[in-house]
């Protein structure tokens, strides 16, 4: 019980901060395991006109099955979905393992959603939807620049330290965040 509790107060003030960093400033908070978000910044976006092409041609041949995915992998803050297979597993683990993985994925995606928010405004690259009208919105509109998508930031991230508690589940965790990253396109 004491394990459960404490499992989901942190992912509720996990989630909660994640929902409140649509703001400029989120790229200049305290990080906890990088030096800041600007130590990690990354290289220009490509081209504009090349990245609408693309989207618009994704958008135009969009199964059922990716439309499902696009609903998926955006029901919630970035770290969601992740947050909820890592308490699966923290469930059924019996060593430390679950709870250092939930510990450090919550601190990993927060320290990685920093990182992200300080490229995105750095950039202030505008949303696809926004340059061009034949672009559908299929993610709510938060208003924020577009690069880099703090979801897929999240997905790497949380990829990577799943993999690393879960080795049996590396293929499939990273699969996932293909998805979680490709769902972003649309």
């Amino acid at each position: 019980m004491k394990k459960t509790l404490t499992f989901l107060i942190a992912t509720w003030l996990i989630n909660f901060n994640l929902h409140a960093q649509v703001e400029p400033s989120a790229g200049k908070w305290k990080t906890w395991f990088i030096t800041s978000g600007k130590d990690y910044r990354l290289p220009q976006p490509p081209s504009f006109k090349d990245e609408i092409e693309q989207v618009i041609s994704k958008q135009k041949h969009l199964t059922t099955e990716e439309m499902q995915e696009i609903q998926f992998w955006n029901a919630g803050a970035p770290g969601y979905r992740w947050h909820e297979m890592v308490a699966k597993l923290w469930m059924t683990d019996t060593g430390y393992n679950g709870a250092l993985a939930n510990m450090l994925l919550n601190v990993g995606i927060y320290d990685a959603t920093i990182a992200a928010w300080d490229s995105k405004y750095a950039y202030n690259r505008p949303r696809p939807f926004t340059a061009d009208k034949r672009v559908k919105p299929f993610v709510v509109n938060t208003g924020t620049p577009s690069y880099p998508c703090e979801h897929s930031v999240a997905a790497g991230v949380a990829a990577t330290i799943i993999a690393h508690f879960y080795p049996a589940l590396a293929d499939s965790v990273n699969r996932m965040a293909q998805q979680a990253m490709a769902s972003r396109i649309a």
